[in-house]
């Protein structure tokens, strides 16, 4: 009995191993009239609609159908979506090659009449019935980390492969895509893959907002939302929402969370007793809020308005004179600076670029120097302040 135990007892290391070591899949079912992945049969149960050919162009290519579900999930995500369509193409690009040169060696895959070894790391709960379909899925792709210079990330099984039809191959290629996004965040399974997959693919993703896809991924492997910073309010790149972590709640459709540590360009004032003008550094940011990965508003901190500290941008400074209520800044649609709220501003003073010998306000790259401030045209005891889309004040 004691060696049955033991090798009971590794039955849960074994699983772990294939599914994070090893290598990873992408199942198949197979019935005598198709060929189906394992993530449409089970977006059926759950009545998903499966289209990626939604304007029913007359020649869909893998391409086109990647580009499909990249664009659903770009209205919410553009980071993920951007790391979803490169991971896709690479895939794309050797079949592609492989119409070409069928004998060709991809970069990331392998396509050949091989049998895959089994994986089990699906975790499914059940095949169709009837239908001439077998019992069991079978494995249609492998996927593991290349060790090797040669090794390929992506092994697929071609007589598989040739019996699906084009959609089908195309969520073979976005569900490996997904995996490998799962993988990277510590996922031991395909679960959330297969659901990401078949639920983006579908035209029911068309009718989610914003808060609904949040959701939805928050109960996956996947640990943070990440949004691109466009504004120069901030030095930093990215705002990182940890899914796992962060106290995020929603408010009007935005996600927010409070305390979130940021760096905004916001520095000492200068002085004849205070030339240093260092910038703040690292700040706890009173709220944030954020939708379809742009920001929408920001809450300053209140022991930074006062005269001691100057909000730079590329073209001009601020001043800060008092707050008269939460000092928050809003954004346009495109993640740039609206408006300035609940904040007077002691002055405001433009800068200047030295461009091919002549002044520029508008320009600084290619630029011989700068920036220089324009004393003659600055404007003082400013209220509540408006930005153009550009980020450019609208002074009133």
């Amino acid at each position: 009995m004691k060696p049955i135990v033991f090798l009971l007892g590794l039955l849960p290391l074994i699983a772990i191993a294939r599914s994070g070591g090893a290598g990873n899949g992408g199942d198949a079912i197979v019935c005598a009239d198709k060929v189906i992945l394992l993530d449409s049969y089970e977006a059926q149960k759950m009545r998903l609609h499966i289209d990626l050919n939604p304007d029913n162009i007359q020649n869909p290519t893998w391409r086109s159908m990647v580009n499909v579900a990249v664009a659903r999930l770009e209205r919410f995500d553009q980071v993920l979506a951007g790391t979803l369509y490169d991971y896709s193409m690479e895939m794309v690009n050797d079949f592609e090659k492989f119409e070409k040169f069928p004998e060709a060696r991809g970069k990331a895959v392998y396509l050949g009449y091989d049998v895959l070894t089994p994986i089990n790391d699906s975790l499914h709960v059940s095949m169709p019935e009837g239908e001439g379909c077998e019992e069991k899925p079978r494995q249609l792709v492998s996927q593991k980390v290349p060790r090797f210079s040669r090794e390929l990330r992506y092994e697929f099984s071609k007589s598989l492969w040739e019996e699906m039809d084009l959609q089908e191959q195309t969520l073979t290629i976005l569900h490996e895509a997904w995996y490998r996004i799962m993988l990277e965040n510590e996922a031991e399974d395909s679960r959330a893959a297969r659901y990401m997959n078949g639920l983006v693919a579908s035209i029911d993703f068309d009718y989610f907002t914003f808060e609904d896809y949040i959701q939805e991924i928050s109960a996956t492997e996947l640990a943070s939302y990440t949004v691109p910073n466009v504004s120069e309010i901030l030095f930093d790149e990215k705002i990182v929402f940890n899914l796992k972590e962060h106290k995020i709640f929603f408010t009007d459709g935005n996600l927010c969370a409070k305390g979130f540590v940021l760096s905004p360009r916001i520095k000492e004032t200068f002085t004849l007793l205070n030339q240093t003008q260092r910038y703040v550094g690292n700040t706890a940011i009173p709220l944030i809020c954020v939708k379809n990965s742009k920001l929408v508003s920001l809450e300053l901190p209140k022991k930074m308005i006062s005269s001691k500290y100057t909000l730079r941008f590329s073209f001009f400074q601020l001043e800060f004179s008092k707050e008269y209520a939460s000092p928050l800044v809003h954004f346009h649609k495109n993640g740039k600076v609206k408006e300035i709220t609940g904040v007077e501003f002691n002055w405001y003073m433009p800068m200047f670029y030295t461009c091919n010998g002549k002044r520029s306000y508008d320009q600084k790259f290619n630029c011989e120097a700068g920036p220089f401030i324009d004393h003659d045209k600055k404007v003082k005891d400013l209220s509540t302040l408006k930005f153009n889309e550009k980020e450019m004040p609208i002074l009133y």
